[in-house]
């Protein structure tokens, strides 16, 4: 009963990070590009995601600090002090993956076959 907290958090990081993995496999196919997101919408995702992965580290590192300076096995056993640390770490995958552009179109990052020997030409 005393690890509830923990066991509930390690839970609940698993599975931010299974959604995440659905929606980089939602993310690899194409979309119509009348349903793609607005440019300014996915600028401000990109411009937000180092913002919100700092704030992510700074509150790992004091937790870490009050914990283990401070005395915190007193409050928190082990398991729950990780399964924070774990919460914090998935939804930082997480953020990683849901702010990655989608892909537009039909677009192949695959060279035509065309265009090889222009390209090792040096053209």
């Amino acid at each position: 009963m005393r690890n509830l907290l923990g066991l509930g958090l390690i839970v609940l990081g698993s599975g931010t990070l299974v959604h995440a993995g659905f929606k980089r496999r939602a993310k690899l196919r194409p979309v119509d590009p009348a349903n793609a997101v607005r440019p300014q919408f996915q600028a401000m995702g990109e411009i937000m995601r180092p913002i919100i992965l700092f704030c992510i580290a700074v509150v790992a590192a004091k937790m870490s600090f009050f914990y283990l300076v401070l005395g915190g096995g007193g409050l928190l056993t082990p398991l729950d002090f990780g399964g924070m640390l774990y919460a914090l770490g998935a939804y930082a995958v997480w953020m990683v993956i849901a702010t990655r552009p989608q892909a537009v179109g039909t677009v192949s990052p695959v060279p035509m076959p065309d265009a090889l020997p222009a390209a090792a030409a040096g053209e």
